[in-house]
Formats: C-alpha cells, structure tokens, sequence
C-alpha cells in the first residue's frame, strides 16, 4: 500500500511522509485523507525509499556527499 500511494503522489499527487513516536502526543498532526500505519522499517528500507524520492534518476556516483548527508 505504501508504494502504490507514493507511485501515485509522483504521478500528479503529494503525499507527506511523516514519522514519528506513536505514543508522542506532543506533535499535533494534520488530518490525513489516506493514512498507512507501518511498523519500524529497517534502515535498508527507509534509505530505499529517501533514495526514490530525494535522489530520483540521478547517478548516486556523481554526488557522493549528498548520499553522506542522506544516510545522516
């Protein structure tokens, strides 16, 4: 579900990526029209999804001191 609705944000849309503590209260969060619950994803494949948003078609090689700051 997640990468059918972050497909679809590319194709005209928006999506918000939020993460946060499920027990923080503290944040006020904006109502969202289509909301997926996740639990913890590995590093692997938070990295895999900043890269296909942040970085797009770009040759990774080319720019290895935004990979550094990505990985951050």
């Amino acid at each position: 579900m997640l990468v059918d609705s972050l497909f679809e944000a590319a194709t005209g849309g928006c999506a918000i990526i939020l993460t946060l503590d499920p027990d923080d209260d503290s944040l006020l969060v904006p109502q969202a029209n289509h909301t997926i619950h996740l639990g913890m994803l590995s590093s692997e494949n938070s990295w895999s999804i900043f890269l296909v948003h942040a970085f797009g078609q770009m040759d990774l090689n080319e720019y290895p001191e935004l990979v550094a700051v990505g990985k951050e």
